[in-house]
């Protein structure tokens, strides 16, 4: 999740706000879903499966 938050800011710093507002609402939505208990390795979530949530929730807009 760091680094797909750096990501956003990254896209933020370059310009891209557009960009930037659908990695950061993806990330809100993900979080508020219940589907991640918390950041840690005790979620249950692989890497690979928060990442796929978060091009769920961005393709969702």
């Amino acid at each position: 999740m760091a680094a797909i938050c750096a990501v956003q800011m990254m896209l933020n710093h370059l310009g891209e706000k557009q960009a930037a507002k659908k990695v950061e609402q993806a990330i809100i939505n993900a979080l508020g879903s219940g589907k991640m208990k918390d950041l840690s390795p005790r979620s249950g979530l692989k890497t690979s499966e928060i990442g796929d949530m978060i091009v769920g929730l961005i393709k969702q807009k």
